[in-house]
């Protein structure tokens, strides 16, 4: 089961709302507003949130502050450490409403900037989400807070000298150079980490890594949103599969999930759409590393794998397999079953739709040929057991495949 802190985050990530992230560790605290406030006055200011974390916050209370440029930002702290050494989330910063041209040119009045830094203004200021009915958003909060972790919480609100930016300093570095040497570096970390966990088929710490890689901050890419978003996860998906490599499976198996989540991935018509693919992604290249690895199975079953892939289009036994390799049938059953998870019947029809799913994707061969060229007798029973496995029919699958390719 997740722990409560993972829990918690993914809940706030889907409703869109920034969270950070703190044990002792506070070398990323810049990102928790994207470098706003050492690019306005000097990286000093973020001492604040710090004392704030160490000072005010508890495990029975929501500390809430709007600081002096409108950003409202929440805070609040476990009640216990968690497994990676966490303890302080900061929620936000969000806004109450859309920030205006007069507001901006105010703030950029007060800390010396000019009008050449407002369109760098502006866009950081875009990035925070907009929330116009903050008492419900709150009560919401209070009541995920306690739901989760188990305690009763009641919001308490500091004045905004809590989180004072002075006026007195200014930074001489533009918003661009404050955010990009923190991003790139905590970008590149954080993708390794994602890889490490994925490779070791730990599926909740690769998304955390991944969540919070999400959250660093680059200026949009040429092209609509929607090009970009499967732009990005085409990338992800390539790291995947040298994760899933890393984690001793053969590429042979990787190849038919990747190729499936290339096809769904340029099939999406939306970005809402394409911002569930992730989570998904990592459960089942996690699985797959699970029951397709070989780096760490017996030997016996190393070999056995590898053989009924090489000829899963052939008629394949318990008996035929425990014959090839000079074992009994039920030494090799329950070795089989305690090494994959699988029984060999339920193993070799996976082989087989994942075979017939690369012929779909690549010939325009009759259904039934498909059937026979992967072993099956039955095309009907061929059709309701590749459905079970993707959801589509195999003429639907091919349907799909071929129009991808246009």
């Amino acid at each position: 089961m997740p722990a409560a802190d993972s829990i918690y985050l993914q809940i706030l990530s889907s409703m869109n709302i920034p969270v950070q992230y703190f044990g002792t560790d506070y070398s990323k605290i810049r990102t928790i507003d994207h470098g706003l406030r050492q690019y306005l006055a000097s990286e000093d200011t973020y001492i604040k949130f710090i004392q704030l974390f160490q000072q005010k916050t508890s495990c029975s209370k929501i500390i809430k502050v709007q600081d002096s440029i409108t950003l409202y930002y929440y805070f609040y702290k476990m009640p216990h450490i968690s497994a990676n050494g966490k303890l302080y989330f900061c929620i936000g910063p969000v806004l109450r409403k859309e920030i205006t041209k007069e507001a901006l040119n105010e703030i950029a009045k007060s800390y010396h900037r000019s009008k050449a830094d407002l369109p760098e203004l502006f866009t950081c200021f875009s990035q925070f989400p907009v929330l116009e009915n903050l008492p419900v958003f709150e009560k919401t909060l209070l009541a995920i807070t306690s739901g989760i972790f188990g305690q009763q919480t009641a919001l308490e609100q500091l004045p905004a000298s809590a989180l004072e930016i002075p006026f007195s300093t200014a930074s001489k570095k533009t918003l661009p150079e404050v955010r990009l040497a923190d991003t790139i570096e905590n970008l590149y970390c954080l993708e390794n980490q994602m890889m490490d966990a994925v490779a070791a088929g730990d599926a909740m710490a690769a998304f955390d890594a991944f969540q919070e890689q999400s959250r660093l901050s680059f200026r949009p890419r040429p092209g609509t949103l929607i090009r970009n978003e499967k732009n990005r996860l085409i990338v992800f998906n390539v790291l995947l599969r040298k994760a899933a490599e890393r984690g001793g499976v053969h590429p042979v198996y990787i190849d038919d999930l990747s190729s499936r989540f290339a096809i769904s991935i340029e099939a999406a018509s939306s970005v809402s759409q394409l911002k569930t693919f992730p989570e998904k992604m990592i459960q089942d290249y996690c699985a797959l590393i699970a029951r397709q690895s070989i780096k760490n199975k017996h030997p016996l079953i190393q070999r056995c794998l590898l053989y009924i892939r090489q000829h899963c289009q052939e008629p394949l036994s318990l008996e035929d397999l425990a014959r090839v390799h000079f074992v009994s049938k039920q030494y090799l059953s329950t070795l089989f079953h305690k090494e994959t998870g699988l029984n060999l019947t339920s193993y070799i029809h996976q082989c087989r739709i994942e075979k017939a799913s690369e012929l779909l994707k690549t010939t325009g061969s009759p259904i039934q040929e498909i059937s026979l060229q992967c072993g099956f007798q039955s095309t009907s029973y061929f059709c309701a057991l590749f459905k079970k496995y993707y959801g589509l029919t195999p003429k639907e699958y091919q349907k799909r495949a071929m129009e991808q390719k246009k």
